[in-house]
């Protein structure tokens, strides 16, 4: 994948590691402290909006999903090097075998979701079905997940 999509990455990469060097952390992610959702809401926003700026152009979709989709913890949004992942969907992370535990009832409800979801990219991919893209003009605003 890196090799792939270097020229692409390249600028991105490179800022996020520099990111996390400077503040002494194997992560972008790391530094972040705080369980409320807004916050972790406003923290990757603000995330995107700094590497526009600096970039002086709108991050592409892929780009944003770097900052949006992090492999965080799921109850505390904090970043471990050790995470713990749902072993259905692969699409939510944990960084103690403790949170997993206790978000196990909530995840539940989409995990079922999830994993159906998964299966169908899978299949699109192996025959090359594709949905065509979202208009630019109806995708313009996050609305978030709750």
């Amino acid at each position: 994948h890196q090799k792939l999509h270097w020229k692409k990455h390249k600028k991105l990469c490179h800022y996020i590691a520099a990111a996390s060097t400077e503040v002494d952390q194997y992560s972008f992610f790391c530094g972040f402290s705080e369980s409320d959702p807004v916050k972790w809401n406003t923290f990757r926003m603000n995330a995107v909006l700094t590497c526009e700026i600096m970039f002086g152009r709108p991050l592409e979709l892929f780009e944003k999903e770097i900052f949006l989709f992090p492999r965080a913890c799921r109850v505390c949004f904090s970043v471990a090097e050790k995470m713990y992942d749902c072993v259905d969907c692969y699409c939510v992370s944990y960084c103690t075998d403790q949170h997993l535990a206790e978000d196990k009832e909530r995840h539940k409800s989409s995990c079922r979701d999830l994993r159906i979801a998964m299966l169908a990219d899978t299949y699109e991919s192996r025959v090359t079905i594709g949905m065509p893209a979202i208009p630019s003009h109806i995708d313009k605003k996050y609305l978030g997940t709750g």
